[in-house]
């Protein structure tokens, strides 16, 4: 689901809601990837999904922020999901 083709734009938690309505899952049955701090770590937070910083270009990350998991390599998401 690509947020500008239902006119809904992150962080807003709707364009999550209608995600994981689509998937047929729940917010804990997830985890949101993504590599913007500002619309999706906000919009992962707002909707109660878990959120993993994909950091590739190494940028510190405000104490104030959180990420459930930080990767700055694709290749490391296999550790964090556990695959």
């Amino acid at each position: 689901m690509i947020s500008d083709e239902v006119g809904i734009k992150k962080p807003n938690k709707e364009i999550f809601e209608m995600a994981l309505k689509d998937l047929q899952l729940s917010n804990h049955e997830v985890l949101f990837v993504g590599d913007s701090l500002q619309d999706d770590y906000h919009g992962a937070v707002n909707s109660e999904i878990d959120f993993c910083y994909y950091n590739r270009q190494n940028i510190e990350v405000p104490n104030h922020l959180k990420p459930n998991y930080i990767i700055s390599s694709l290749s490391e998401l296999v550790d964090v999901v556990g695959l």
